[in-house]
């Protein structure tokens, strides 16, 4: 099947998904609970135009899949220098956070607003427990033997039977933005 489909790692377009997603929950949401809600909207767009909303790389944990990045960054491990993350998202306690009301959120289209906006719709009432049981239950997830896998986001869409020449452009298209964008960063 080739090689996995990689997006290219924008924290701004992380950042900004997570305090949008945020700004829509009424309070504190775990770490977890984000990353979960985060995981089905960068699903739900794969699926409608392959790409994901954060572009982050979706991993199967033993508790369902998630977003890696997400999670790292809410946990507050591994920020990078002039980490832009501090700016839309705050810690808050017992593993929570919340959106900073900056109100700019330039790295996110209005096609991956509404993604998040129907995710939140749809399951952001969910608590941790029962997105975990969701999430466990999607056909790309498999228990990982040890800590987290990655998962192939054209997984995902050949299991949810989009054509093959929509994965091919689709994986395509994600390369040739990997690529601009680490030519950019040298």
């Amino acid at each position: 099947m080739g090689q996995m489909m990689e997006f290219a790692f924008e924290e701004h377009r992380i950042a900004d998904a997570a305090c949008y997603l945020l700004s829509r929950y009424d309070g504190p949401m775990s770490y977890l609970k984000l990353s979960k809600l985060l995981y089905l909207a960068d699903r739900k767009s794969l699926l409608a135009q392959g790409a994901t909303v954060t572009r982050d790389r979706l991993v199967a944990l033993a508790d369902g899949p998630a977003v890696e990045q997400v999670l790292k960054l809410a946990r507050g491990h591994e920020l990078p220098a002039n980490s832009c993350w501090p700016q839309h998202v705050t810690p808050s306690e017992h593993g929570c956070v919340g959106a900073v009301g900056h109100g700019e959120l330039g790295w996110l289209p209005e096609f991956s607003r509404r993604m998040i906006n129907e995710v939140m719709a749809e399951y952001g009432s969910l608590t941790d427990a029962e997105l975990i049981e969701l999430t466990r239950g999607l056909p790309e997830w498999e228990a990982p033997q040890a800590g987290s896998c990655l998962i192939d986001p054209a997984a995902i869409m050949r299991l949810e039977g989009v054509p093959e020449e929509d994965i091919a452009e689709a994986a395509s298209l994600a390369a040739a933005h990997l690529e601009l964008m680490l030519t950019v960063r040298e």
